[in-house]
């Protein structure tokens, strides 16, 4: 499985990927794609939506993909 360090945004983009939502290329940029996508994943989880990947996003995303069985580092 894949590891994933959430302080990057080129490792948020690709953990949104696995995740099945869309952030556009993985180029480390948080483009309107990304926070498209961010907002997308916030939602689905009954987050505030904002875009923005903060502590509460960030411990979701890591949940998600541990649960996945993803070496995750927040």
């Amino acid at each position: 499985m894949a590891s994933f360090n959430l302080r990057s945004p080129h490792a948020i983009q690709e953990a949104l990927k696995v995740l099945g939502f869309d952030p556009g290329p993985s180029d480390g940029i948080v483009g309107p794609k990304t926070r498209n996508a961010v907002k997308a994943y916030q939602g689905s989880k009954n987050l505030t939506a904002d875009g923005i990947v903060g502590p509460i996003t960030r411990k979701a995303l890591a949940e998600d993909l541990r649960a996945l069985g993803h070496d995750v580092t927040e």
